[in-house]
């Protein structure tokens, strides 16, 4: 059962305008989101759970697979995981390999994505993320 509230319109944007949401028990995927006929840009709930929209960054990772926010890549031994976040006017990595302080995130360039791999997402298997290491 899904419910619906108008957030924006998003038409004049230069990247394809692709979403996914986490929906407490599993990844509700852009796939569905057009199945359902649902407009990504508007506030879904499912059963009551309000869901967690992540955006499609516009980039792939090394194997062609859509990177979106909440993403976590592997980047390498020293960095480790980095995870795929909005921070003020874009996308960014952050890593957190040698700090449990949100102050001191380590930030790299989403560019850098298109050379890493997908490794999962911060909610199915928050294990990679950067702060389980």
């Amino acid at each position: 059962h899904y419910t619906n509230s108008y957030a924006q319109d998003s038409k004049d944007m230069q990247r394809p305008i692709k979403f996914r949401a986490w929906g407490g028990k599993r990844m509700i995927e852009w796939e569905e989101y057009q199945q359902d006929n649902l407009a990504p840009w508007k506030t879904i709930s499912i059963d009551n759970f309000p869901l967690v929209h992540m955006q499609y960054t516009g980039l792939h990772d090394k194997n062609g697979k859509d990177c979106y926010e909440g993403d976590i890549l592997r980047f390498d031994e020293r960095i480790g995981n980095v995870v795929v976040v909005w921070k003020f006017d874009g996308f960014t990595l952050e890593s957190r390999k040698y700090s449990e302080s949100k102050e001191n995130y380590e930030r790299r360039s989403l560019s850098n994505a298109t050379r890493l791999e997908i490794i999962g997402n911060i909610y199915e298997n928050p294990e990679f993320t950067p702060s389980s290491k």
